[in-house]
């Protein structure tokens, strides 16, 4: 796993606030962590490609993107005309 990108405040380290994103080459699967996980979340399975991590209040903490390479295609690509 490689860490890409981390961002956190002084204000975000008090509240658990973290904003990182990793990417497994090996599996092809990218993560956004949103913040650090405090308590047990449930992983929702939005589709085949993505996954959002959430704690039972609700809050986001963070998502899954698998096949990640192909989701950025499908991101970037132009749309159609």
């Amino acid at each position: 796993m490689r860490v890409f990108w981390a961002c956190s405040s002084r204000a975000g380290k008090r509240s658990g606030k973290t904003r990182q994103l990793t990417y497994d080459f090996r599996y092809n699967i990218a993560y956004i962590q949103l913040r650090e996980k405090s308590a047990e979340v449930e992983t929702l399975r939005i589709s085949d490609e993505l996954n959002i991590d959430l704690a039972p209040d609700g809050t986001v903490y963070g998502i899954e993107l698998l096949n990640a390479t192909q989701a950025k295609r499908d991101m970037t690509a132009a749309p159609p005309h």
